[in-house]
């Protein structure tokens, strides 16, 4: 909120205002970064505020790796403990928005080699045409496409940029052109699921 910005708590006669963390999201690229903002006063001989140093540490670093323990550490709690693991994927899907990103889809194999779908997003409404999508367009362990890439040779997979160009060529038809587009997407990182040497399935983030 605006009111816990040290600048303009300082402004206010706060003498040590604490750090605020700012996540900050590029939506060209999609990159997020984590900001610690500072401000130290320097006080004049009325024993007022006279001068303000702003400073602002990057800790995207430290953030993403706490982030991603404390999310391993939820996934493993949910996966473990859960009697229905379809909403424990769900519960683990939406522990990464927006910590992590503005959408997540977990996909594993299914019986007929067809990907099963857990998504969150922050919009409802896009959770519901990521699910539309996924139900006219099927994806298959031994598609050409980034997902079953990722499922086969475990590597990790990351599209910056995304523009119109791209999102026309990954399209099978218009309507699927029209959904893609629908969705927004700006950057995608995809990353193996492992149990030791074995690929159970993909997180796209």
């Amino acid at each position: 909120a605006e009111r816990d910005v040290a600048s303009l708590r300082a402004r206010d006669g706060e003498r040590n205002p604490p750090p605020m963390l700012v996540r900050r999201v590029d939506r060209t690229s999609g990159e997020q970064r984590w900001l610690l903002a500072k401000c130290s006063i320097l006080q004049d001989d009325g024993n007022r505020p006279g001068l303000a140093m702003y400073l602002t540490e990057d800790v995207t670093a430290v953030k993403r790796a706490e982030l991603g323990q404390r999310l391993l550490a939820e996934a493993g709690r949910l996966l473990s403990s859960a009697l229905d693991f379809d909403a424990a994927l769900q519960q683990v899907a939406q522990q990464t928005i927006p910590a992590f990103a503005d959408w997540c889809g977990i996909e594993l194999p299914g019986p007929d080699g067809y990907l099963q779908l857990a998504v969150a997003h922050l919009e409802p409404a896009k959770m519901a045409l990521a699910h539309r999508l996924r139900a006219l367009h099927p994806v298959h362990v031994d598609d050409e496409s980034a997902v079953p890439g990722v499922l086969r040779t475990g590597a990790p997979v990351r599209i910056d940029n995304i523009d119109a160009e791209q999102v026309r060529a990954a399209a099978v038809d218009e309507e699927h052109r029209e959904l893609l587009e629908a969705l927004g997407l700006s950057a995608l990182l995809i990353v193996p699921l492992r149990s030791g040497d074995d690929v159970l399935g993909a997180l796209t983030l």
